[in-house]
This record gives structure tokens, sequence and C-alpha cells, in this order.
């Protein structure tokens, strides 16, 4: 069974937030200066507060059938986990083998939770 991926997650989280709040600004202004926009501007701020309660409704549902399968739920983070940059120089360690950052040689901290041991 194919679910959201927790990049596609992050990203379809991101979306809906900013369409619900563009529809929201739109739907607002058009109604508190009605007589200042044009037309097009209430069905637009309509449109983006129905899409972003789509994206946002299918991100819930990828979550809840998470939950019912006993899964763990996506990451909500923007940021690579801080076990994967090198303290020193920033440098992503993700998939990087051994002890040393290949960018600045700084000795890398152990290996916490899940992360694979060189």
């Amino acid at each position: 069974m194919a679910f959201i991926s927790s990049q596609l997650f992050r990203r379809l989280m991101v979306t809906s937030m900013i369409l619900l709040c563009l529809g929201a600004v739109l739907f607002v202004a058009a109604l508190a200066m009605p007589n200042r926009t044009p037309a097009v501007v209430m069905p637009l701020g309509i449109m983006g507060l129905i899409a972003g309660l789509i994206v946002l409704a299918a991100v819930l549902v990828d979550r809840w059938i998470r939950f019912l399968l006993g899964l763990p739920r996506c990451s909500t983070s923007l940021l690579p986990p801080r076990k994967y940059t090198c303290p020193t120089c920033g440098y992503t360690l993700r998939g990087v083998r051994g002890i040393y950052c290949p960018e600045c040689g700084t000795v890398r901290p152990s290996p916490v939770d899940d992360e694979d041991d060189a």
C-alpha cells in the first residue's frame, strides 16, 4: 500500500497552509471592501479555501490510515534531524560512513537512536 512520503507530506502541509491563508485573506478582503475590489477576488478566495481544505484532508486521511495500521507518523519538520549535520561546519552527514566529517574533518558525535553505525 503506497502512502505519502515524508518529503511530499511536508510539502503538502505547507501548501495547504499557504492556500488556506491566501484564500482567507482574499475572502475577507472581498467582504471588507465590496465596492472597491473586483468581482474575481471573492471566487478566488473561496477556491483557495476549498483547495487548501482538500489538500489538508488528503494529509489527514494519510495520517489517519497510518494511525489505524499502527505505522509511525510522517515527519513534519522541514529541516533534517540535527544528528545528521556536522556540529562544526553544518555539513549534512546523512549517508556518510565513518567518524569524520568529509568537509572539515571533525569527528562526528557518537550515533544516537536509529542512526547506522559506521
